[in-house]
């Protein structure tokens, strides 16, 4: 196998530093030792030509990206591939930095706040930063970039490196077409080597669901594993298609950050990722396109593998538009994987430290031998505020209802495994790590896969569930009461959607003019039921 990667000398070489994951608690990330380290690679490229600046980019953007038959066939490749009319790392990097400097000057001669306020990006802002991104995000090397460092393979060590499953791409061009630097027309060019199926094993689909910042990036790797454990055929690699990925290895994206730290005058851009459900405000950059092209790319190699699926996927979804249709989501990605025993994974925290208290404090009364078990979390909003700018993606629990109530559905749902886990989140008691809880429902068989003895090398306590509730009267007023609710919320939420933006708008400022956040989509979807948002005349 030939490693598309071309080192340069190690006097010309920094190493690049990755930015902190948007789910994943590290214990040992210095924020301090982090604006150093920026601080020194910037210095070092100011110091630079700007060809020789270009070289250093373009060799770090593809370090781990693995491509086999191209040296023979077509050893100028990578330069090929890096195609500077498409992208220009310097030029985009300097246009950031412009952009955030003229912001910074307007602001500072009408201010009337405090350093740290997030403000939106609009007109000059959006005309010159989405063009940027939109360039790297068609671009042939950030797709094959956002798909190599999203690979989860648990041989590999803690940097992602050295393993045995890497995601392995094969230039397969005998016509000698020409590369354009455009992924929609170069990825014909590129075909997928099998991710880890081993003795003809089925590719595996795992649904990571529940509410933002709640750990289910984190708890990727750890789920692999542990699944792993309860099956020799489960593959021990991944591709995981994560909003989150492909913000941090999008170039353009961590060079807004980057400028934006050096204003303090500034927090952040509102919208440069818009925050939980905001049907007004576009995001600068939309993660969804990558996941888009991914999914289309994915869809065609499994029609060259005579219709199997060719790498298995894990999806951190949070599922929080109260107008989705959740299953419809998640269904393109059994249809991409083949698995129709897909296992579904409801990963959470309580929404603030009071919610995750009360929680624990119900769940004790149910369990007793957990009085004296540290099970606290840190909660969704102390662990997404902590990493906003870091992140860039100012954070909001707005749809963390929503997230709620379409997680644990469709989790309910996965016919290979239903598995709810509490996370703690790194929250420590002392100098202890709290222990995450995993209450685990029959699958569809009836069948438990998992046990405490599994479970322990995670920091882990096992519950075992039942899969019904109440007797066979009970449930079966739950079942007209729920398709009576499924009837009335389906019509509601048709009228929102026929009923064109300023409907939408309407919704929007009413639910902008509660105080608790988290109150907000069920007070619309109460709106809703009542039929406040009625279905305009035209």
């Amino acid at each position: 196998m030939a490693s598309l990667t071309q080192l340069p000398s190690t006097e010309d070489w920094t190493p690049s530093l990755t930015e902190y994951d948007s789910d994943s608690y590290d214990d040992d990330y210095d924020e301090d030792e982090e604006k150093s380290m920026d601080q020194f690679r910037r210095a070092r490229r100011t110091a630079m030509s700007m060809t020789d600046v270009e070289k250093l980019l373009d060799t770090d953007y593809l370090a781990k990206v693995n491509i086999e038959n191209y040296e023979t066939t077509n050893p100028n490749l990578m330069n090929e591939i890096l195609n500077q009319d498409i992208f220009n790392f310097t030029i985009a990097k300097n246009t950031v930095d412009e952009v955030v400097r003229d912001i910074v000057n307007k602001d500072k001669k009408k201010r009337k706040h405090d350093d740290g306020i997030w403000k939106y990006c609009t007109k000059n802002c959006v005309g010159k930063l989405i063009p940027l991104i939109n360039k790297e995000l068609k671009s042939t090397a950030f797709m094959l970039r956002f798909m190599s460092n999203s690979t989860i393979d648990i041989t590999a060590d803690d940097n992602g490196l050295n393993g045995q499953h890497p995601l392995t791409f094969i230039y397969n061009n005998p016509t000698r077409k020409p590369i354009t630097g455009l992924w929609e027309t170069d990825k014909e060019l590129f075909d997928l080597k099998p991710l880890d199926l081993r003795e003809s094993a089925n590719a595996r689909f795992i649904a990571g669901l529940g509410p933002s910042a709640a750990g289910k990036t984190y708890w990727a790797k750890n789920a692999i594993e542990l699944l792993g454990k309860t099956d020799p055929t489960f593959p021990k690699s991944f591709l995981s298609i994560d909003g989150g990925s492909a913000r941090e290895f999008s170039e353009v994206y961590q060079d807004i950050i980057r400028s934006l730290k050096e204003h303090p005058e500034i927090g952040g851009f509102k919208n440069l990722v818009s925050a939980g459900w905001d049907p007004i405000h576009k995001s600068l950059f939309s993660a969804g396109k990558a996941k888009k092209a991914t999914m289309a790319y994915l869809k065609e190699q499994k029609k060259k593998n005579n219709g199997r699926g060719i790498v298995s996927l894990y999806v951190p979804e949070t599922l929080g538009n109260p107008l989705d249709d959740s299953k419809k989501k998640l269904d393109k990605f059994v249809e991409a994987t083949g698995d129709y025993r897909w296992i579904g994974l409801y990963i959470w925290q309580g929404v603030t430290p009071k919610k995750d208290k009360k929680w624990v404090a119900e769940i004790r009364k149910q369990y007793p031998a957990l009085a004296t078990e540290n099970i606290e979390a840190k909660s969704t909003s102390v662990s997404g505020q902590s990493r906003e700018k870091t992140e860039g993606k100012l954070y909001s629990s707005s749809a963390y209802g929503t997230s709620k109530r379409h997680g644990l559905d469709m989790m309910k749902k996965a016919p290979g495994a239903r598995i709810d886990i509490h996370n703690s989140g790194g929250k420590k008691t002392g100098e202890t790590f709290n222990k995450s809880v995993v209450q685990e429902y029959p699958n569809k068989d009836g069948i438990y896969i998992l046990s405490q003895e599994l479970l322990t090398p995670y920091n882990a306590i096992y519950i075992q569930k039942s899969g019904k509730k109440g007797g066979r009267r009970t449930r079966k007023i739950r079942m007209k009461k729920n398709r009576r609710t499924r009837k009335r919320k389906n019509k509601s939420i048709k009228s929102i959607q026929t009923g064109g933006f300023d409907r939408m708008k309407q919704a929007y400022e009413d639910m902008t003019g509660v105080v608790d956040k988290v109150k907000l989509l069920g007070d619309l979807q109460r709106k809703i039921e009542r039929g406040d948002y009625k279905k305009p005349n035209f």
